[in-house]
């Protein structure tokens, strides 16, 4: 139940998505994301969160709005 739970919040909150797309990133390495990167760059989308959220380490850094 726990796992459904996560993805109706993300269909329904961006912000909590724009964040597991941020930890999602953030858990591999340029390389690693290299290939994936046809139709998105994911290695600037990564850039671009740890600028808004910081390098991930391990905790979110920011208060969710409920």
């Amino acid at each position: 139940m726990g796992d459904l739970w996560v993805h109706e919040k993300i269909e329904g909150d961006p912000q909590i998505k724009e964040l597991c797309d941020w930890i999602m990133l953030n858990r591999a390495t340029d390389d690693e994301l290299r290939p994936y990167c046809k139709a998105i760059d994911y290695i600037s989308r990564k850039r671009l969160l740890n600028l808004k959220y910081g390098p991930w380490r391990g905790t979110i850094p920011v208060a969710l709005d409920s």
